[in-house]
């Protein structure tokens, strides 16, 4: 079921024409395919753990260098342009205390992948206190040999 939701989101993406990773065209067999896919994985938990310290760090200039041009942020079913997220950060206006990702997935799709977790956070968004847990998915791109974020979407969960 979970695999049929994220070829949706890949879908809506516009990542459908890259669904099939490189090994199933055929082009990577056996232990290259799966050295491969570690060093995609090795390389998007970099960035999130860079991605994790800018954000603590209201370093908006690293976060900068770590998304597309065309980046964009979403929030409980809001979305808006990465400028205002980068804005936001620079400011001060965002500004976190406490953040914690786990229960980390990967679905590596040739130069696109998709980063799905669950955070834990503490922090402000324009003098209003956040503290809670949230699901997120992140859509990367490899440009160059790097993996740029093209969107980040977060959805808070309700404890019961």
């Amino acid at each position: 079921m979970n695999h049929i939701v994220l070829f949706v989101i890949a879908s809506a993406m516009g990542m459908a024409a890259q669904v099939a990773p490189a090994a199933a065209q055929g082009r990577l067999r056996g232990s290259d395919s799966l050295r491969v896919r570690q060093d995609a994985e090795r390389s998007l938990i970099e960035v999130n753990n860079r991605w994790r310290a800018g954000r603590m760090g209201n370093d908006a200039t690293l976060l900068g260098t770590l998304v597309t041009d065309n980046f964009i942020y979403g929030l409980d079913g809001t979305t808006e342009a990465g400028t205002r997220f980068l804005d936001d950060v620079k400011s001060g206006e965002r500004s976190y205390e406490f953040i914690s990702d786990r229960e980390t997935g990967f679905w590596i799709m040739g130069d696109s992948a998709i980063v799905t977790g669950l955070s834990i956070s503490r922090g402000y968004l324009r003098d209003v206190f956040s503290a809670g847990s949230s699901q997120f998915t992140r859509d990367y791109v490899r440009r160059d040999g790097r993996w740029l974020m093209r969107s980040s979407s977060s959805r808070s969960m309700i404890e019961t």
